[in-house]
């Protein structure tokens, strides 16, 4: 065997062990970004042309109609104008709210998310603690991307809670 090849048993084996810690289907996944602002939008936007999700998968609560119908325009998303509107399965959230919003949106999201959901935030200054507290929800991650994430040459430093595993 030349350096570097695996052999079937071991190749394998790596493809058994990836499905045992990848057990989501991304062809699957379902998000919903609470804000659909410079932040979510480019979230939205990254996941779309990156390929990565398709925007069928993708829901942007957005109180404004015009960034509502654009993000529904330009990346094929779902826009609602309230995450009150949430759809039933989501997989992962993303809290793209300026932080004075959070009060509000976290009444509207108090109790509602799965149970299995991920909490993704990029609101500042808003602790994992205070935001799981909010919404009755873990696990929190909370994220601190830079200006840059909107054209995806980002630096993204990010904390997890303890019920991220």
């Amino acid at each position: 065997m030349l350096k570097g090849q695996r052999s079937c048993a071991s190749g394998e084996r790596y493809l058994q062990m990836k499905a045992e810690l990848s057990p989501l289907d991304p062809t699957k996944l379902r998000i919903l970004i609470v804000g659909g602002g410079t932040m979510g939008r480019a979230f939205a936007a990254g996941l779309v042309e990156s390929g990565l999700l398709s925007g069928r998968q993708i829901v942007v609560a957005e109180p404004a109609a015009h960034r509502r119908f654009a993000l529904e325009e330009e990346l094929g998303v779902e826009a609602i104008a309230s995450s009150a509107l949430m759809p039933t399965r989501v997989d992962a959230l993303v809290l793209a709210v300026k932080p004075q919003a959070f009060p509000a949106v976290a009444e509207e999201l108090h109790g509602r998310l799965p149970k299995e959901a991920v909490v993704i935030s990029v609101m500042a200054g808003v602790p994992t603690s205070r935001i799981s507290e909010a919404i009755v929800h873990e696990p929190v991650v909370r994220a601190m991307p830079n200006a840059a994430a909107k054209v995806r040459r980002s630096t993204t430093v990010w904390y997890a809670g303890p019920a991220v595993t």
